[in-house]
């Protein structure tokens, strides 16, 4: 049985090997940047741009025989997509270590503050989310890895070997977004552990307790603590910007590449009765598009619901405050207005706001894309029948013409024989 620290510590390691953290932990168990870390990364990028140029040169060759030119073009842009969310992961790994050891402290104070508050945020909570989010997401991966190479090599797809290392290496895009997702669960936790606070502080619950105890102490720590945590979200955020833009624009190729070519799998198998191999085609298909829209729907999640958890500190505090009178209202006040006015928000670069409404927009994007390619697979499928019936036509009257000639010729040498 290995302990939760030597499995974090197994954790760290196989992170450092993905290249997420090149850097290393000094005697006080602080970041430092890593040289050997640093050059490995560098490595890796540019192996794994080697294995793009190799895919886009080599391995579409097996693929084209299958998809139509439509499939072939977001085919393309989602593996360039991938390619640069996990380009710009390493990136950011290499050099923003100064503003992820700012984020660390930022944690750190916020911890030390809850405990000031009386609230037990104990870090080993937080590491244990972190590992067990770690383990589901790269089981479900390496199995998805495993079997959909075994399935597209035995139809007859991927049989080409550089698919298998590049398709290796979609790995870091989960793993940067269980690091974030974990750490939206972990503010939501805190903030949720606030608004319980403030319905349990002495004085709140009692209008008896209120005429002797007055918690505005303890109010301006909760609402000093509520902006230490919206800041810490905000540099999250910022971390995070670029790649999780990157990262949505793939799962929004990749979702209407995969269900563009099941969709017309699916066709051909109504025309073909069924195929065994057409049929697992299309389930492996599907399962890139179940996977695409999990990692959109748990990323929107995960922030829609820390937003609305930090959000209900100032509904809750505004609820108290008119259900029971305080000596200092005045400042209660402020406190209730600074958290109403100026809400929580999880956004990309401040105009991208990760929310439902949003994961709406993307899926109804997503039809009227797969919709117009189906579409423009309708008007080339047309034209390419009305350049065969042309050309047909074409070639008939040509040997039609061609007999009159000779039937001419022969008639003429007769008569003048």
């Amino acid at each position: 049985m290995i302990s939760k620290n030597k499995f974090f510590i197994l954790m760290y390691y196989y992170w450092k090997i993905l290249g997420l953290f090149p850097f290393e932990l000094n005697k006080k168990k602080s970041l430092k940047r890593s040289l050997f870390g640093t050059i490995y990364t560098i490595i890796l990028c540019l192996v794994y741009f080697i294995s793009l140029k190799d895919v886009l040169t080599n391995g579409f060759n097996t693929i084209l025989v299958h998809s139509s030119p439509m499939s072939i073009i977001s085919d393309a842009l989602g593996v360039g997509l991938n390619f640069l969310t996990i380009l710009i992961i390493w990136i950011i790994a290499i050099t923003q270590v100064v503003k992820i050891k700012e984020i660390i402290q930022k944690f750190n104070k916020t911890n030390v503050s809850l405990n000031n508050l009386g609230i037990d945020e104990a870090i080993d909570s937080s590491i244990r989310l972190l590992m067990i989010i770690c383990i589901v997401v790269n089981i479900i991966f390496y199995i998805h890895y495993i079997l959909n190479n075994i399935v597209m090599y035995w139809c007859g797809y991927n049989t080409y070997q550089g698919w298998f290392w590049f398709d290796l290496g979609l790995v870091i895009g989960p793993n940067a977004l269980v690091i974030f997702i974990t750490s939206l669960l972990v503010l939501k936790k805190r903030f949720k552990k606030i608004n319980r606070l403030i319905i349990d502080l002495p004085g709140v619950n009692s209008t008896v307790l209120s005429r002797y105890y007055e918690p505005i102490s303890h109010l301006k720590a909760i609402g000093q603590v509520h902006s230490d945590l919206k800041e810490l979200l905000s540099m999250i955020s910022n971390l995070f910007s670029l790649p999780l833009i990157i990262l949505l624009s793939t799962n929004f190729m990749e979702f209407a590449a995969c269900g563009y070519m099941a969709y017309n799998k699916f066709k051909d198998d109504e025309q073909q009765k069924w195929q065994f191999n057409n049929i697992v085609t299309v389930l492996a298909l599907m399962s890139w598009v179940i996977l695409h829209f999990c990692q959109m729907f748990f990323l929107i999640d995960s922030a829609s619901s820390t937003v609305k958890e930090a959000n209900e500190t100032g509904n809750i505090l505004h609820q108290v405050m008119l259900q029971h009178q305080f000596i200092n209202t005045r400042e209660v006040e402020m406190i209730s207005l600074r958290l109403l006015q100026d809400p929580v928000k999880v956004s990309l670069y401040g105009f991208i706001e990760l929310d439902f409404s949003f994961l709406y927009n993307i899926i109804k994007s997503i039809t009227s894309f797969i919709i117009i390619m189906l579409q423009l697979d309708e008007q080339a499928r047309k034209s390419i029948e009305v350049m065969n019936l042309l050309s047909s036509t074409y070639d008939n009257s040509s040997n039609s013409f061609e007999f009159s000639i000779d039937n001419n010729y022969s008639t003429n040498e007769f008569i003048i024989i």
